[in-house]
């Protein structure tokens, strides 16, 4: 019974997958060598999408109306010039889920959120973050990013 079972289990534990992966290495293989051909070419790559305060800035795509949205987008745009690699890091963790820069933009959308509720909300199937145009100065904005990055809450996915 015991070598039934190993023979089974070889067969759909060994035998399937090593087929499956010999067929998908035919098609694959001339497309991902060009591209992965050594590991200096992957580390290289790796580093590319590692966030620095200009790639990050390049990501963003916002349209400011206002007096009020454009002074909120500077001030944004000053918190990530003010932040180190670590920092960086987090606040893409926070906007796109992901600790390297995977995704073309992130949408920068406005609006009039006031007193506790005053607070960016982000939304990590877009990118996107709504922004409030109230903050009415760095200092305030600065604060209230800091505050919600430090509490590790925020990185946490919940789907309900």
């Amino acid at each position: 019974m015991k070598s039934i079972i190993d023979k089974i289990a070889h067969k759909e534990l060994i035998q399937k997958p090593k087929y499956a992966m010999d067929n998908m290495a035919i098609t694959c293989r001339e497309p991902f060598m060009g591209t992965f051909l050594s590991v200096d070419k992957l580390l290289e790559i790796y580093v590319n999408l590692e966030p620095t305060p200009r790639k990050f800035l390049k990501l963003l795509k916002a349209s400011p109306i206002t007096n009020a949205e454009n002074a909120s987008l500077r001030f944004f745009q000053q918190y990530v010039r003010g932040q180190n690699t670590v920092s960086l890091i987090k606040l893409l963790r926070f906007l796109t889920g992901s600790e390297t820069i995977t995704v073309p933009k992130i949408d920068i959308s406005f609006t009039q959120l006031e007193g506790f509720n005053r607070r960016p909300i982000r939304h990590t199937f877009g990118p996107s973050l709504e922004l409030p145009s109230t903050y009415s100065s760095y200092p305030e904005l600065r604060m209230k990013m800091d505050s919600i990055l430090s509490d590790d809450s925020c990185f946490v996915m919940n789907i309900a």
